[in-house]
């Protein structure tokens, strides 16, 4: 893992608000000069002496070690397995 920030149009959970840039939303393939330059004022944002690119990239290490172990990977699947059995013929 490396710890960086993320500049992106999709922002699932508000993750990428938290851990980095969120353009907002774009549609289509994100090409225009207007989309472009939402990335160019992400990257600006990023790169910038205000944005704490290491406490963030650390913080954002911490949550994926935290959600993303195979404890948090078994719960989920025996949860869904849990609620589907009603489902199963």
């Amino acid at each position: 893992m490396y710890g960086k920030p993320v500049i992106s149009c999709h922002n699932p959970q508000g993750l990428t608000e938290k851990f980095g840039y969120y353009t907002g939303e774009i549609s289509g393939e994100g090409n225009t000069a207007q989309d472009i330059e939402k990335f160019l004022t992400g990257l600006k944002h990023i790169i910038s002496s205000e944005f704490d690119r290491a406490r963030v990239g650390q913080e954002a290490m911490d949550y994926v070690k935290k959600m993303h172990t195979y404890e948090t990977h078994e719960n989920t699947v025996r949860w869904i397995l849990k609620e589907a059995k009603p489902y199963v013929n």
